[in-house]
């Protein structure tokens, strides 16, 4: 669990993937205390938080293979949803309101609209990139040694899911050799929830 405080350093060096993911949400948190206390992992799984009061954000292997940028803009949207706390109705629990908006600015991110999603299509903005720059640097170099895991033993495909939202089932070992992006919304397709079927 990561418990750091806002006097927390933003230009730590993390000796791993894992590191430099807990440096960068400690990084997040010291520009906006508000932001809770999170497990961060890289690995397959939710690419989304349902818990904020124990909170673990699982960054999907296709967000690290896509470098610090990405994996940065993923954390700060995830802290964003933290920040606005209000669960809205639609889109299967994914739509992104007004409040989520605010968070996101707040934070360092332009939102957009996305068909059906609200806010949800969030991009780094250049003020955010440099108060992250160390972390992004970081996010990098450690990402090029991130060794995604295998697919589940069980399963022989996953439902992925981008922000449209459109649904594919695909060969873990296909999905997980670098990103997938929807042509329609730009977005990186992720693993959904209990998303193994077999064939």
């Amino acid at each position: 669990m990561i418990t750091a405080t806002a006097a927390d350093t933003l230009d730590a060096v993390p000796a791993s993937a894992s590191d430099a993911l807990s440096s960068a949400w400690l990084a997040i948190r010291k520009q906006v205390p508000d932001v809770p206390a999170a497990t961060v992992k890289a690995g397959p799984g939710l690419a989304h938080v349902t818990d904020w009061d124990d909170p673990v954000v699982m960054v999907p292997p296709g967000t690290v293979a896509e470098g610090g940028v990405k994996i940065v803009e993923f954390l700060l949207h995830q802290a964003a949803h933290s920040l606005d706390g209000i669960a809205y109705a639609g889109a299967a629990g994914r739509y992104h309101g007004e409040g989520y908006r605010v968070a996101a600015e707040r934070l360092g991110l332009a939102a957009e609209r996305a068909p059906g999603l609200g806010w949800a299509k969030t991009s780094l903005t250049s003020a955010a990139a440099g108060v992250y720059s160390g972390q992004i640097t970081s996010l990098d170099s450690a990402s090029r040694d991130f060794d995604a895991p295998g697919p589940r033993q069980t399963s022989r495909r996953i439902t992925v899911v981008c922000a449209c939202p459109r649904k594919m089932s695909v060969v873990p070992s296909v999905f997980y050799e670098g990103p997938v992006r929807c042509e329609i919304c730009g977005e990186v397709f992720r693993e959904a929830q209990h998303s193994a079927t077999r064939e």
